[in-house]
């Protein structure tokens, strides 16, 4: 019994992580299409390579902060992170 509960704790939070991933792509690739600008220009200004910053953008990557860090930098914004308590009031 005890070892389904922590199955399926780590099946939910393997499921928060992939919703966390996608997320956060997804406001790095709308923020760069707000800028006009391309895959390869961010990734030139970053640093890195075209084919890397498209692995982000599809979720296929799971990049470090500081790579998010260098990629928010291209894009002239900062990131801010806020923790958010699951409880219901």
């Amino acid at each position: 019994m005890e070892e389904s509960k922590k199955n399926g704790k780590e099946i939910l939070i393997e499921g928060e992580m992939q919703t966390i991933k996608r997320d956060v792509s997804s406001l790095f690739k709308n923020y760069r299409k707000s800028k006009n600008m391309t895959q390869q220009t961010l990734a030139d200004k970053a640093g890195m390579n075209r084919v890397d910053v498209s692995r982000f953008e599809s979720g296929k990557y799971n990049p470090s902060l500081e790579l998010m860090a260098r990629y928010a930098s291209a894009l002239d914004c900062d990131i801010k992170l806020e923790l958010i308590s699951k409880e219901h009031d």
